[in-house]
C-alpha cells in the first residue's frame, strides 16, 4: 500500500552548492535544519575531486539523493531497509506530481527521469557498500546477479559481465531522433547573425565536443596550422586540444582525460571570421577563452552554458525549425555522419573522447535511409536466391 503520494518530494532536503577554494565547486545536501547530511556530502565530494567528474554530474545526483533522502527519512528507514524497499520509492515517484516551482510541476516523473533518479542512488550505494556505510546485501536489492545466459549474449562481450539495475524503467521514444539533421544544422547557420554563433554550431557539429567543452576552449588549445611543432605539439594538421579544467564559467570537459580532434576547413575558416568579429570588441583581448560575451555584459566574459543554450533556443525559433536543436545533438550529429562515412567503432571512440566504447554506442543512430538501403539490399539478396 503507498503512503500519501506528497512524501516523495520532502522539501527539507535540498541540493546545495559547495564552493572550495582553489578546487571549483560541486553539490551537496543540506537537510531541513540546513545541516550537511554526512554520507551524501563524502560521497559527492568523492565524486567530484576523487573521480573528477563535472559539476554538473555532482549537481544531477544531489538532486537525486535529496529526493531519496527525504523519502527514507519519512518512511523511518535506515541504508539497508531503505535499498529493500526500493521498490516503494520507484513507484512513488512514478505516482507523486513533481512539486510546483519544478520544471514540469503537477506531472509525474517520466521513465528517464526516474531512470536518472535510480542511477544516482544505484551510485551512492555501491559507494556506500564500498566503504562500509551499509551492508554489501543492500546491492542485492538495486542488482540482479549475472547469470550464464547474459554471459553469452553478444552485446556485452565482457570478460566479466556486469550485474544489472534491478529498477530501469523501459522508455518509450516519441521517434524525433536526438540527431540534428542537416536541414536543421542549415537553419541554424542561416539565422546566425554573428560569426561566434557562426563558429559555435560549427565547431559543435564538425567536432562533436560536448557545449562545455567548447565553452572551456582556450586559445591555447586552438591548433590551426599544418605544423603546430612550434608550439611544443607534435600532431600534424589543424586540431583542437580538449583540456580539463577548472574555469570561471563552470564549463566542464567532463571526460576526465584530456584528448585532440583534428578539425576541417571549415572550421578554420569560420575561427578566423569570429576573431575578426572578436577583435572589435575591446574587453575580449583580456581573455584567453575562446568563446567569450560580444554583445552582452559583461563583455569579454567567458560565455557561459545558459547563454549558450538560449542561443540555440533563439537560433531555432528564427530559423523556424519544427523543435529546438539543442547543442548535444550535433554531438551526435557528428558521431552518426563518421560512422555512416565508414569510419570503425574505435576511431569514433577516440574523436568523442570516451574511455569506454559502450559510451561510443549510443551515438550510433541508423538514419532512415541507411533502414531503407538495409531492407531493400535484403529484398534484392531474397529474390536473386528464388531466382537462382
Amino acid at each position: 500500500m503507498l503512503h500519501p503520494v506528497a512524501t516523495v518530494d520532502r522539501m527539507g532536503y535540498k541540493a546545495f552548492p559547495v564552493v572550495v577554494s582553489g578546487a571549483g565547486r560541486h553539490w551537496t545536501v543540506l537537510d531541513e535544519n540546513y545541516r550537511l547530511e554526512p554520507l551524501a556530502d563524502a560521497f559527492l565530494t568523492y565524486l567530484r575531486y576523487g573521480r573528477g567528474r563535472a559539476e554538473s554530474t555532482t549537481k544531477a545526483y544531489a538532486g537525486a539523493l535529496a529526493v531519496f533522502l527525504g523519502w527514507r527519512e519519512t518512511k523511518g528507514l535506515d541504508l539497508l531497509s531503505g535499498a529493500r524497499n526500493m521498490h516503494r520509492f520507484v513507484a512513488e515517484l512514478r505516482l507523486t506530481p513533481i512539486p510546483v516551482g519544478r520544471r514540469s510541476a503537477g506531472r509525474p516523473r517520466s521513465p528517464q527521469r526516474v531512470n536518472g533518479v535510480m542511477a544516482a542512488v544505484n551510485e551512492f550505494y555501491k559507494w556506500a557498500a564500498s566503504n562500509g556505510h551499509v551492508d554489501v546485501s543492500a546491492l542485492s536489492s538495486l542488482y540482479e546477479a549475472p547469470t550464464q545466459r547474459w554471459i553469452g549474449e553478444p552485446v556485452a562481450r565482457r570478460a566479466y559481465p556486469q550485474p544489472r539495475a534491478r529498477y530501469r524503467l523501459a522508455v518509450v521514444t516519441n521517434g524525433r531522433p536526438r540527431v540534428a539533421t542537416e536541414e536543421e544544422l542549415a537553419g541554424l547557420l542561416r539565422t546566425c547573425i554573428h560569426w561566434r554563433d557562426r563558429f559555435l554550431v560549427i565547431v559543435l557539429r564538425y567536432t562533436g565536443l560536448r557545449i562545455g567543452q567548447a565553452l572551456g576552449l582556450r586559445h591555447s588549445d586552438v591548433h590551426f596550422l599544418e605544423s603546430s611543432a612550434e608550439l611544443g605539439c607534435q600532431i600534424s594538421g589543424p586540431h583542437l586540444h580538449v583540456v580539463s579544467r577548472t574555469n570561471p564559467n563552470r564549463a566542464a570537459n567532463k571526460s576526465r582525460r584530456g584528448y585532440a580532434v583534428p578539425v576541417i576547413a571549415e572550421v578554420v575558416w569560420a575561427y578566423e571570421n569570429y576573431l575578426a568579429e572578436r577583435d572589435e570588441c575591446r574587453q575580449a583581448a583580456d581573455s584567453d577563452f575562446v568563446f567569450v560575451n560580444l554583445f552582452s555584459e559583461p563583455r569579454g566574459a567567458p560565455m557561459k552554458l545558459h547563454a549558450a543554450q538560449e542561443l540555440f533556443e533563439r537560433l531555432s525559433k528564427r530559423g523556424g525549425l519544427t523543435r529546438t536543436v539543442r547543442p548535444h545533438m550535433l554531438r551526435h550529429s557528428m558521431a552518426t555522419a563518421v560512422m555512416e562515412g565508414g569510419a570503425h567503432i574505435d576511431v569514433v571512440r577516440e574523436l568523442l573522447g570516451h574511455s569506454s566504447i559502450s559510451s561510443t554506442l549510443i551515438y550510433s543512430h541508423a538514419s532512415d535511409q541507411r533502414m531503407r538501403d538495409a531492407v531493400e539490399a535484403e529484398a534484392r539478396h531474397r529474390r536473386g536466391n528464388r531466382e537462382g
